[in-house]
C-alpha cells in the first residue's frame, strides 16, 4: 500500500469519527473541530503536491537528472508548468527513483532544516505533527 493510499485511509477514517462524534456522543464542537483539521491537512497537501518546482529542485526530491526531467517535458511525459526555457514540474507529477535521497537538507545560516522531498515523506510528516 503507497503512503498516499495510507493518507487517503486515514482521512476517511477520521471522517467516519466525525459521524461518530456527532451521532453517538452529541459533541458536534469537537465534531467540526476534526472536520476543519481535516479540511486544513487536505488543503495543505494538495499546496505541497501543486508546488511548481525548478528542474534542479525537481532533480533533488525525484533522485533525476534535471537532464533526465527536461527530456521528460520535453517528451510529453511531463507538463511543464513553467514557461518555455524556465521549466518547472509540479511536485506532485515527479516520478521517484529506488534509492533516490530520502530528505532534502536546506542550508538557512548555520541551521540544517530537513524537509520532507518525496509525496509519501509530505504525507507521513503531515501526520507525524498531529
Amino acid at each position: 500500500m503507497s503512503g498516499m493510499t495510507h493518507v487517503a485511509a486515514l482521512i476517511d477514517a477520521w471522517r467516519g469519527e466525525v459521524t461518530e462524534l456527532t451521532n453517538r456522543y452529541a459533541a458536534q464542537a469537537l465534531a467540526n473541530l476534526t472536520t476543519q483539521h481535516i479540511d486544513e491537512l487536505e488543503k495543505a497537501l494538495k499546496q505541497d503536491f501543486d508546488e511548481p518546482l525548478t528542474l534542479k529542485q525537481a532533480s533533488h526530491v525525484s533522485g533525476f537528472s534535471d537532464d533526465y526531467l527536461g527530456r521528460l517535458i520535453r517528451q510529453g511525459k511531463l507538463t511543464n508548468v513553467g514557461r518555455k526555457n524556465a521549466p518547472r514540474v509540479r511536485r506532485g507529477d515527479l516520478p521517484s527513483k529506488i534509492g533516490a535521497s530520502e530528505v532534502l537538507i536546506l542550508r538557512e545560516s548555520s541551521t540544517s532544516l530537513t524537509v520532507p522531498s518525496t509525496r509519501t515523506q509530505i504525507a507521513q510528516a503531515a501526520i507525524a505533527r498531529m
